[in-house]
């Protein structure tokens, strides 16, 4: 037999008097092809807009039996908006592109590449969005006008174990795994990393 694995992903909006809609349902299907994956660490802006980042995965190291084990990486990695109506539309990344070709980079929202985003949040105080992109050790910083830049960490994925630790200190440091952000006054980013 073969194992596989189905799972919904939902986002629940409960108002003020209790009253429980579903916002978003995204059905996610593994098998030995790929499957997706979400931390479910998701943002919400001033406007009641959800931002949820997502990442593919593919199959690789398939080992056979009763139930299959398997490693798995990423193929590529991308943020939906879903607008309070529960409309989801790509917002940054590629929902398309292929990570053994385009390796994560900066640049306009839809042009740029995350390797595997992770949490994100909301800077209300500046309009700015930041997300961890853990693989890679970086935070990335999604800005007003639309463009992501690499405010911590770098771009160039490490093996397992990684190469790269935890870098204290002046920026831009590296910060392995951080998959959890927060936000404080005056855009303090606090950082949580596994």
């Amino acid at each position: 037999g073969t194992c596989s694995v189905s799972t919904d992903f939902v986002i629940r909006r409960i108002t003020p008097a209790g009253i429980v809609s579903t916002m978003h349902r995204s059905r996610r299907f593994a098998t030995s092809l790929k499957f997706a994956d979400t931390s479910l660490k998701f943002a919400v802006d001033g406007s009641g807009n959800l931002y949820v980042p997502f990442t593919d995965y593919a199959l690789i190291n398939f080992v056979a039996g009763p139930c299959p084990d398997a490693d798995f990486e990423p193929i590529r990695s991308y943020i939906r908006k879903i607008d309070p109506e529960g409309t989801a539309s790509l917002w940054a990344g590629s929902d398309t592109s292929s990570l053994k070709n385009e390796p994560p980079n900066d640049g306009l929202r839809l042009n740029a590449r995350f390797d595997t985003a992770r949490g994100i949040v909301f800077d209300s105080e500046t309009g700015h969005f930041f997300v961890a992109d853990p693989r890679v050790g970086a935070i990335r910083r999604i800005s007003t006008d639309g463009v992501v830049t690499t405010v911590v960490g770098q771009l160039t994925p490490y093996a397992l174990p990684p190469k790269t630790t935890l870098t204290l200190g002046t920026l831009p440091g590296v910060v392995p795994y951080a998959d959890t952000l927060a936000i404080g006054p005056r855009t303090k980013i606090f950082i949580g990393a596994t």
